[in-house]
């Protein structure tokens, strides 16, 4: 018999991992590169949008957008902001 989703339980683990990890990627991000991995569907992108909604003139550039991806790849130094996102999944 297959267990049914406890989505509160998942939510609960969301939170708190973001309350966990965000203060600890912050304090990294004032003097180096951050790099978010892992495997599908763990949170990555749900990581660096919330890290984006903190910083005022973030970007968000998706890889599998066609304009987005010129951006990364011809002008990365064209871009002026306190934070960039480069993502090659879609949300």
């Amino acid at each position: 018999m297959q267990k049914s989703l406890d989505h509160n339980a998942i939510r609960c683990r969301i939170v708190n991992r973001d309350r966990f990890q965000l203060p600890l990627i912050e304090k990294d991000l004032r003097v180096k590169m951050v790099f978010l991995t892992g495997p599908r569907q763990v949170g990555k992108t749900h990581l660096a949008l919330t890290l984006l909604k903190k910083v005022p003139n973030g970007v968000y550039l998706n890889y599998d957008n066609l304009k987005d991806r010129d951006i990364i790849t011809s002008a990365p130094n064209r871009l002026i902001v306190n934070l960039l996102v480069a993502s090659e999944s879609t949300i």
